[in-house]
């Protein structure tokens, strides 16, 4: 370890700020102790509430004085929460890793991983459950010299849909246990610790915290241009939710629409918009040439995320299978596949897609396939549902 390296988790113990709980300045000089080590990858966890982020800024802050910081997240949503969460300037692991910009502004996409930070640095990855065994063995590649990782993140969040943790979230470097008091005046933060540390609930809240019967669909068509979304443990229960609201919007049966949402279903380094993205169709219109030359409905979308992506509309929520060999068509015939993009409405998500987001208002919908999973895995469904609960900001209501 270089000496711009050494000594700055001393920096970090002794300059421990005032504000610090007990447990969080403990994190911070377990933190410091791993990084000064020469440790490669550290992680810290918490459960909501504990004081993450402002452990994390805590770290940047101390850290930031003897060496650079990049801040990183796995999806754009999930950058955008941490950006305003820290006020300091946050970006995708893919687009750290794939994309960049020029001398001239102008964006560049990699078809090969680069580094995602400069010699030294620390890079601080947030929602770290998010990120599987493939992606943390990258990052760890691609990390230049004297470069290292800090992974924070919920351990009481789901793992990545079919992979393992990339992070030791088993033996982690550093955790938070304490639920901070003004979390803890949040009847929605105060359900997850509930659901997390496996007690009764009694704290249900008119208006912020509910639950029992009524209409999904009409609770989100009256919040449809706000920051709100359904969630639901079933493909089969998202689609028929999909169709149902939009329906009550007046959207076309089966094509998007201005204004429709759409959710990305497989990465796209290209465009840098990753699996489980959330994006609203500001303008829309089909592509005859497209159609005619790759086969299918090709469609042309301008999305609320800045980017300009084709979709084939035949292939709506198909299988990753189904759109990979439309793909490789595409390829063959030498068209640019860079711009394509695999989608699916996206009013209502899996629990699984919705990890990394924030919404103000969510309503989980606990319906039968729901309450199979608490049948036969309870510990599953402890997890999707406190993964649930902690998507809420403000308003959550529990649909059963």
């Amino acid at each position: 370890m270089d000496e711009k390296t050494r000594g700055s988790g001393d920096a970090l113990v002794r300059n421990a700020h005032s504000a610090l709980s007990e447990d969080q300045a403990k994190a911070a000089h377990d933190i410091a102790a791993a990084v000064d080590s020469g440790q490669l990858a550290s992680v810290l966890v918490g459960p909501a509430g504990s004081g993450k982020t402002t452990l994390m800024q805590h770290v940047m802050d101390q850290f930031a004085q003897k060496r650079g910081c990049v801040l990183l997240a796995p999806t754009g949503k999930a950058a955008s929460v941490l950006q305003s969460k820290t006020g300091r300037m946050a970006s995708t692991i893919h687009k750290a890793l794939f994309g960049g910009v020029d001398e001239d502004g102008e964006e560049l996409v990699f078809k090969e991983p680069g580094p995602p930070c400069l010699a030294g640095d620390l890079v601080v990855v947030d929602e770290a459950s998010m990120v599987g065994e493939s992606l943390h063995r990258t990052l760890v590649e691609q990390l230049p010299k004297g470069a290292q990782l800090l992974y924070v993140g919920d351990k009481e969040q789901l793992p990545p849909v079919n992979e393992a943790w990339g992070p030791n979230f088993d033996s982690p470097d550093a955790e938070l246990t304490q639920v901070h008091r003004q979390a803890e005046k949040s009847p929605i933060l105060r359900l997850a610790t509930a659901i997390r540390t496996r007690r009764g609930f009694t704290g249900w809240t008119d208006g912020a915290c509910e639950r029992g019967t009524g209409r999904p669909v009409q609770w989100l068509a009256e919040r449809a241009k706000g920051d709100a979304t359904l969630l639901a443990y079933t493909n089969k229960t998202r689609r028929e939710l999909n169709a149902k609201v939009r329906e009550a919007l007046g959207l076309h049966k089966s094509i998007p629409c201005i204004g429709d949402r759409v959710v990305c279903l497989l990465n796209s380094t290209a465009l840098g918009i990753m699996n489980g993205e959330v994006a609203t169709i500001d303008s829309v219109r089909p592509s005859a040439w497209a159609s005619q030359r790759y086969g299918g409905d090709v469609w042309v979308a301008e999305l609320s995320t800045g980017q300009t992506a084709r979709f084939n509309t035949d292939l709506l929520g198909a299988s990753a299978g189904a759109f990979k060999r439309w793909r490789d068509r595409v390829k063959a015939r030498k068209g640019d596949v860079d711009n394509l993009l695999h989608i699916d409405f996206g009013w209502c998500l899996t629990v699984h897609k919705s990890q990394g987001s924030e919404w103000q208002s969510v309503g989980f919908v606990a319906d039968g396939g729901y309450q199979w999973l608490k049948r036969k895995n309870p510990d599953d469904a402890r997890r999707l549902a406190y993964t649930a609960v902690t998507r809420a900001r403000s308003e959550l209501r529990i649909f059963s």
